[in-house]
């Protein structure tokens, strides 16, 4: 009898010390959020369209001691005001940049003023290739040079190595359901001080490993609100990692992965209303409810505009010596 209530005594305990294990992650960490990723999200005003909306920056390392940070945001947020045919003045075009900036005890806001196209003409934004991939960037480093020299403040971007490409989304199973944070701007939403953006929680709808009617997109369940265009999809920090379908490592945490960038929502019906103002002057308002599916267009679509660029990415593992294999000469 004795022996079988120590054998109970000692199954409660295993199972005991077994939901501490699991748990530990979970107290071992608070935030759903680094800080990279939150503070990386920036305010876009662009002056030559008079659109606004949301960008981020990211970063790309290019050799050991080297990186490139770019500004990237949707081709509608971003890009310059086309020139008129045989235009010859007036070719520069700009946008406001707000920018959150980390200091030792707060977060301040920095404003930039940075070209989309030079006087002479020169487009300085790079659009994706593809005409329907709503993605575009520009190189961001030198307008963040006087940050860098500053040791009490920090600008923060998402380093190129946390991005979930499919690779990552397999290994992780990352999948159908799974919770997933936009970040941004909706109705330009922005403080004085800051720019802290607001995070709103989505759910994958579709699966993100395959492209959605062959564009390199995938679909959120979740009002994606004007001003939200440009925001990163962000993977919430996992208090686990799953090794293998259905069995997860015990202590290790899944990190925020970057995992797309939003484009725009799915419409479910559109009223145009015409206002007759003159005999010959009409104006349009349109009410339109959306369906409740956000665009979001693949980390793959990000890194493509960035070697647009031409800085290749320098991966750390390529770079180690190759050890010789036994025989070989």
């Amino acid at each position: 009898m004795k022996k079988e209530m120590n054998r109970h005594i000692m199954k409660f305990y295993t199972k005991f010390l077994l939901c501490l294990l699991i748990l530990l992650p979970q107290l071992s960490h608070g935030k759903a959020l680094d800080d990279n990723f939150l503070f990386s999200t920036v305010y876009i005003e662009n002056l030559s369209t008079n659109q606004s909306g949301t960008g981020f920056i990211t970063v790309r390392q290019i050799d050991k001691d080297r990186s490139v940070w770019f500004l990237i945001s949707n081709k509608h947020v971003l890009m310059p005001k086309p020139l008129e045919p045989k235009q010859t003045d007036k070719l520069e075009a700009v946008a406001r940049v707000s920018i959150n900036i980390k200091t030792v005890s707060d977060i301040t806001k920095i404003t930039r003023e940075i070209k989309l196209r030079d006087a002479k003409g020169t487009e300085l934004v790079k659009g994706h290739t593809a005409q329907n991939v709503d993605v575009a960037g520009l190189i961001f480093t030198p307008y963040l040079h006087d940050i860098f020299a500053t040791p009490d403040r920090r600008v923060l971007g998402i380093p190129e190595e946390r991005f979930a490409n499919e690779e990552f989304l397999n290994k992780h199973f990352i999948s159908v359901g799974d919770e997933a944070l936009v970040i941004g701007y909706p109705l330009s939403l922005i403080d004085e001080g800051h720019v802290i953006p607001i995070t709103r929680g989505v759910r994958i709808a579709s699966k993100p490993d395959y492209d959605f009617r062959k564009q390199p997109i995938f679909l959120v369940d979740g009002t994606i609100i004007r001003g939200t265009s440009g925001s990163p999809v962000i993977l919430p920090i996992r208090p686990h990692v799953w090794k293998e379908e259905h069995k997860i490592g015990i202590g290790e945490i899944q990190e925020n992965h970057l995992v797309g960038i939003v484009s725009s929502s799915i419409k479910d019906w559109e009223i145009v209303i015409r206002k007759i103002v003159t005999l010959e002057t009409v104006q349009e308002f349109s009410v339109i409810d959306n369906a409740n599916l956000g665009i979001v267009f693949k980390v793959r679509t990000v890194s493509a505009v960035m070697d647009l660029f031409g800085f290749q990415r320098w991966e750390k593992e390529k770079q180690q010596p190759q050890t010789p294999t036994a025989g070989a000469k």
